[in-house]
């Protein structure tokens, strides 16, 4: 499956693919190559790597952040690394390492022996280790890496590029020390970068989970009285959607407008932003977005949808 998915991602990159209409065909294709018995095996792979019956598992609990990370499989996640290199011929991978809970690393021989084998005194050195393997296997073949910021846990090379994303429960503590330490970086703040925190409160998202509009127009990606010399290595912001507590009809209104103040905000002069001119060109913009099957959600708390 990787070649052939391979095969169909060149197309779409060398240009072969002419219109749109051959471009939702070979989609279709890389749809249809992943929906080959997928599920079974998945879970298959799941169960042999972790341990876990997902046939038992309620689907809900496999929902956010898993407890069965492969802690002991740094030979399998070097192979998929390996698969995702063959596919994408980017300069930069993203390997993650954030929210790697250690309760069953605690519990697994296998992961306990890995750290008597490499001398590991705490699961945390067991994940900088997992870290350390997998960008030294993507440097010896050219590609850089991009990791959340739990990464600086470890001791990762200064070519490592830290995603700082926790602002919500320790502001901007990760940006700095990336910085300071040499890294370049990306700011993905959660307070005010994740689109899929909604605008009012719910069930799942508590008041400090909120981010409004004016929220995101007025945020900082990188505070003032960092050093220009460290400044130069801020390569710029990423805002996100999770969809672990989301439908496909709420992806349009969690994103506008509130992606179009996170674009004012990462392409634009602070001193030349206002807010007020903001939201009089958001509203001439809106039946332009509505043209292209895009509704805007809420601008503020407990607005039953934006005016």
């Amino acid at each position: 499956p990787g070649a052939r998915l391979a095969n169909l991602v060149a197309d779409i990159e060398n240009g072969t693919v002419a219109d749109l209409n051959q471009l939702n065909t070979r989609l279709d294709q890389i749809r249809a190559l992943y929906a080959e018995d997928e599920w079974s095996w998945v879970k298959a792979a799941y169960q042999k790597l972790t341990g876990v019956n997902v046939d038992s598992a309620n689907p809900q609990d496999l929902a956010g952040v898993a407890d069965t990370l492969l802690a002991n499989r740094t030979e399998f996640l070097e192979a998929v690394l390996g698969e995702v290199m063959d596919i994408f011929p980017s300069p930069h991978i993203h390997i993650g390492g954030d929210e790697a809970p250690k309760d069953r690393w605690r519990e697994c021989p296998a992961c306990q022996q890995r750290m008597r084998d490499e001398n590991l005194k705490s699961e945390e050195e067991l994940q900088a280790y997992m870290i350390r393997r997998c960008g030294e296997l993507l440097r010896s073949k050219g590609r850089r890496v991009i990791g959340w910021e739990e990464v600086l846990n470890g001791t990762p090379s200064t070519d490592t590029v830290v995603q700082w994303w926790r602002h919500r429960t320790h502001g901007d503590h990760a940006l700095r020390t990336a910085l300071a330490r040499g890294h370049s970086a990306i700011s993905s703040p959660n307070s005010f970068c994740y689109l899929s925190f909604p605008v009012t409160p719910d069930k799942h998202f508590r008041p400090e989970r909120t981010s409004d509009l004016r929220k995101v127009y007025s945020a900082e990606l990188v505070p003032n009285d960092i050093p220009a010399e460290q400044r130069a290595r801020f390569l710029g912001a990423e805002c996100c959607v999770w969809t672990e507590w989301l439908t496909h009809k709420d992806i349009f209104p969690m994103l506008f407008p509130r992606a179009l103040a996170a674009t004012e905000l990462m392409w634009s002069d602070p001193q030349q932003r206002d807010y007020d001119t903001f939201l009089s060109r958001i509203q001439e913009a809106r039946a332009f977005w509505k043209s292209m099957g895009v509704e805007y959600g809420p601008y503020s708390s407990g607005e039953a949808e934006a005016q």
